[in-house]
């Protein structure tokens, strides 16, 4: 179970620092963000979670989101730990 929750949090992580670089004008950091991610899925999966940029986008996007707070890692709750009414 530990395994598998480390796992998760690892995947957590790097799905929240793709978010995060892609709000950058940083095309390196961006890219491999994206490589870091694509070591949590599938080969099926790689493009869902991010694909690399092989230019920079326009200046008026990074200025428009550079007061954005930054992404973070989503949490999971088990679904036994609801209670239904």
């Amino acid at each position: 179970m530990n395994e598998l929750q480390n796992f998760l949090n690892e995947f957590l992580t790097a799905e929240a620092e793709v978010s995060n670089k892609y709000r950058q004008p940083d095309l390196e950091a961006y890219n491999a963000a994206v490589d870091q991610i694509a070591n949590y899925t599938s080969e099926e999966l790689n493009l869902s979670f991010g694909a690399k940029l092989v230019q920079l986008r326009d200046a008026n996007d990074y200025e428009r989101v550079k007061n954005y707070p930054l992404s973070i890692p989503r949490h999971i709750f088990r679904i036994d730990q609801y209670l239904s009414r």
